[in-house]
């Protein structure tokens, strides 16, 4: 703009009646060119004495015919690539002050050119996400009429996109993860194409039981689950007097605006799911009594959730910043219920 305080758009059609996303043919129609995956799993249960039984189960997903976003009015050489410095922190992995790398920025000429294909990314390269996963679980009746069962479940996922991204920054792609997803793009480092979901991001332990207890004719149950802790993630705002130096000039959205106020976000200062908050442990109770009254039946329940009062966090500010790691939603405070069931 004339008064300067707008640079270009990254998109030169923005506002034009012109189609800038388009899909091959190849994956529209025919066999087998739509995503699917393939599962697989193995499970056994034995009896371990009576009234216990343990079941012990393995599975394998793995996906296939993966979709990328291919920008055709720009190639891979029409790109530089830049490094970021990573701030220092105590509470980055390593304290931060590491290069981070495999960042591109489009060539000035090509900025703002945007057709894009949606076409199989093995026309590109290899990407793969699989899933291995056990479960154990126990499941027991005891004493009059009690029950209880409970287990742990566990796995670990790998979404690897390095075949395809690696050179190609001019692709886009995402693989969904339980937690997250692994995405690829100029503002993605190469150096996070393969992620891994570990084993500690997704073991969960979970226990339920129910005793009826010899007062008054009242029964006690309880649930509970001892479940991951959130992934801790930082994305951060690099500007262009940060990024000129490795870049070897400014970022082709400043145009030819002095100085350049230009900034770029970057997805990810370290790796995707290495590091994680507290575990969330939750303790749930409830009290309840049958009671018959004419042809009905009513159930009434006393019900307290969080009965530890846990304040888990569960949601995080992930801006890398001032307000980095500010909790923005916790687990919700101990809770006292009453309610009643009537079936007539």
């Amino acid at each position: 703009m004339a008064n300067g305080e707008c640079g270009a758009f990254a998109n030169n059609r923005f506002g034009t009646v012109n189609v800038i996303t388009r899909y091959s043919q190849d994956i529209t129609s025919g066999w087998f060119v739509r995503p699917h995956n393939w599962q697989t799993n193995l499970s056994l249960q034995q009896e371990l004495r009576p009234q216990l039984a343990l079941n012990i189960a393995y599975y394998r997903t793995w996906s296939k015919n993966f979709f990328a976003t291919d920008n055709t009015l720009v190639a891979p050489d029409n790109f530089n690539e830049y490094c970021v410095t990573v701030p220092t922190d105590s509470r980055l992995p390593g304290g931060g002050g590491q290069r981070l790398c495999g960042l591109y920025d489009v060539a000035p000429s090509s900025f703002g050119q945007v057709r894009n294909l949606i076409t199989s990314a093995s026309d590109f390269g290899k990407q793969s996400l699989t899933y291995n996963g056990i479960d154990l679980a126990v499941t027991s009746r005891f004493g009059q009429g009690g029950l209880f069962t409970g287990g742990l479940s566990t796995g670990q996922s790998v979404a690897d996109s390095c075949g395809l991204t690696v050179g190609r920054p001019d692709l886009t792609a995402t693989m969904s993860l339980p937690v997250g997803n692994q995405t690829t793009g100029p503002s993605y480092s190469t150096d996070f194409c393969r992620v891994t979901l570990p084993w500690e991001g997704q073991t969960q332990w979970k226990f339920s039981g129910a005793y009826p207890l010899p007062w008054w004719g009242l029964q006690a149950a309880g649930t509970f689950q001892n479940l991951p802790g959130l992934p801790i993630a930082a994305s951060y705002v690099a500007s262009n007097s940060q990024l000129a130096p490795s870049l070897g000039r400014n970022l082709s959205a400043c145009g030819t605006a002095i100085p350049c106020n230009q900034t770029v976000t970057i997805a990810h200062l370290f790796a995707p799911n290495s590091r994680f908050e507290k575990r969330l442990t939750q303790l749930d109770v409830r009290l309840s009594k049958r009671l018959a009254i004419g042809r009905a039946r009513v159930m009434g329940m006393f019900d307290v959730y969080n009965l530890l009062n846990a304040s888990t966090i569960t949601g995080l500010n992930t801006r890398y910043g001032a307000a980095w790691l500010t909790p923005t939603s916790i687990l919700p405070a101990r809770l006292f219920k009453i309610g009643a069931q009537v079936d007539f």
